[in-house]
């Protein structure tokens, strides 16, 4: 089985380099990652510079895919996605659930679906059932199993659109748990969403390098491995390569 792990983060500033990511992947066992655009201790909608990791991609396109941001409230917000895709290959777009583009509020999400790419959905996810069933044919990503700091339980009634689906990181636990790791007040909350869902339309991801200041990088993936009893073998090798491999190409 091939593990992905769907969500990490590269950058010579304020991250880590792709080669310090790719030793620390080999050091737990992980064969592959999608590189999403960073946004912490960025004014929104973070960095919307892909150079570096869309140069990542192509150093490693077998180990690599990338989520980008575009600055969707320009008026060049579309042409600028296509560019990505179309000359970086670039598989994703990452965007708050509330972002809306200036002149039709769904501009950027209905380009997303035109050029066959994925959404990888951070903040408010309010908005998300409207747009996931006026474009059924786009993947939303929801970051961070739901993140339920913000939006509590909401996630769970999201499992009714065929095309959204979560992205678990022990992270998205951390944010709810009075515990320390493995946050076991929280995992009746993963669960329900196991439940609702189906191992199929849930993937894994590390949010490294950040999680390295919670309970680390193998940790993270030791809570699917190891920690969560009741996910048998079959629901491990989805969540932890199968379902991202759905989703993710890799050259």
């Amino acid at each position: 089985m091939v593990v992905v792990d769907t969500h990490v983060h590269v950058g010579l500033r304020n991250y880590v380099s792709v080669e310090e990511l790719l030793g620390r992947m080999d050091e737990i066992g992980v064969g592959k990652a999608v590189l999403v655009q960073y946004r912490a201790g960025l004014p929104p909608p973070g960095n919307t510079d892909n150079s570096y990791i869309s140069t990542c991609v192509n150093r490693y396109p077998s180990r690599l895919a990338a989520v980008c941001i575009v600055d969707h409230r320009r008026e060049v917000a579309l042409e600028t996605l296509e560019y990505w895709v179309t000359e970086h290959g670039v598989q994703g777009i990452r965007l708050d659930g509330t972002d809306t583009s200036p002149r039709e509020k769904l501009a950027i999400w209905k380009k997303a679906a035109e050029l066959g790419i994925n959404v990888s959905v951070s903040g408010n996810i309010s908005p998300l059932a409207g747009i996931a069933r006026k474009l059924p044919n786009l993947n939303l990503l929801v970051e961070h199993t739901g993140m339920p700091k913000v939006n509590g339980e909401m996630i769970l009634k999201l499992a009714e659109c065929d095309n959204v689906l979560v992205k678990f990181t022990t992270g998205g636990l951390h944010s709810m748990s009075s515990e320390p790791y493995p946050y076991k007040d929280a995992q009746p909350f993963f669960r329900r969403i196991h439940e609702v869902f189906g191992p199929d339309r849930i993937m894994w991801g590390s949010d490294y390098p950040p999680v390295e200041s919670r309970e680390g990088y193998a940790k993270s993936l030791d809570f699917i491995k190891k920690e969560v009893g009741w996910l048998s073998d079959n629901d491990r090798e989805w969540i932890l390569g199968r379902t991202a491999m759905k989703v993710w190409r890799f050259r």
